[in-house]
């Protein structure tokens, strides 16, 4: 079953190939340092010195200038990403490929879409295995979170009994852990961009986080505070990427339902009606 798609296939899939190979050399980089640190006996931020490192750093420099006029065909990059501050080329691509598209496995023998059987992949038409069948063949579909809680949900940052989803051995994961890993990255970089409006969010939860938390440590204020500030920027992204994309937008759940007031609209972004109104 081919979708038509919001944008051009061949991007998305450049897209998705730099934005993979960037992690890629990131893990060979940082395991590369781990191993120079045993055998040299040096601190980790000399071991860039070392060629090895640099070759790979120099490859994920390539990558991270290859990926920005691939992002220059989506919205939310142009009109918003740009100017947040801490959402660099390789964040903002992982994000719009979690945002808009979902890559289906199909059999590489019929173009059928393969379905999970006894944690092996199958072809659903004609039951041909796909290992050892060749490289992995997908379509793309486009994603549709209607609500923000479902972009939330996906991306493992929705709180279940008070704490943010785990691994559990032998249960099939509800969200994607490597998306929550990235946005673990993301809260990181907020933090360090002094004098940026998401930093100062973050400085503000930490102070409430006090109050409201004074039995926890100050690390496990740190977590929820960046926490916080994460599902805020993830929900700013969800507005601004259904604006532009023509979509209705709703508030939060805690907002329409709980009836709480604190409704925060994104940061570095004046919507296009409210433009228009400055202007006249």
């Amino acid at each position: 079953m081919t979708q038509k798609l919001d944008f051009p296939e061949e991007v998305i899939r450049r897209l998705n190939y730099l934005c993979k190979t960037y992690d890629t050399y990131t893990r060979a980089s940082v395991a590369t340092q781990n191993r120079l640190q045993a055998l040299k006996g040096v601190r980790k931020e000399e071991t860039k010195r070392f060629e090895d490192v640099a070759v790979l750093e120099r490859h994920k420099d390539k990558l991270k200038r290859e990926i920005i006029p691939e992002l220059e065909f989506f919205p939310v990059w142009t009109e918003w990403l740009t100017k947040v501050l801490g959402i660099g080329p390789v964040f903002g691509g992982h994000l719009i490929i979690d945002y808009y598209f979902r890559f289906v496995p199909i059999c590489s023998s019929c173009g059928k879409d393969l379905i999970e059987k006894k944690k092996k992949l199958i072809c659903s038409s004609c039951d041909k295995p796909a290992k050892r069948n060749g490289p992995m063949k997908t379509r793309i579909e486009m994603r549709d979170f209607a609500t923000p809680s479902r972009w939330l949900s996906i991306r493992g940052e929705l709180i279940v009994n008070g704490k943010k989803p785990k691994p559990i051995e032998g249960v099939k994961l509800s969200y994607d852990p490597k998306a929550q890993s990235l946005d673990s990255q993301i809260g990181e970089s907020f933090k360090k961009q002094k004098g940026s409006l998401y930093q100062e969010e973050y400085e503000r939860l930490l102070v409430k986080g006090e109050k409201k938390y004074p039995d926890k440590t100050p690390k496990h204020r740190r977590n929820i505070a960046r926490h916080m500030l994460v599902k805020l920027f993830l929900c700013h992204f969800w507005e601004v990427a259904r604006t532009l994309d023509g979509k209705s937008t709703t508030r939060p759940y805690p907002i329409v339902i709980q009836g709480h007031t604190n409704y925060i609209p994104p940061f570095y972004w004046t919507p296009p009606n409210k433009e228009e109104e400055s202007k006249s």
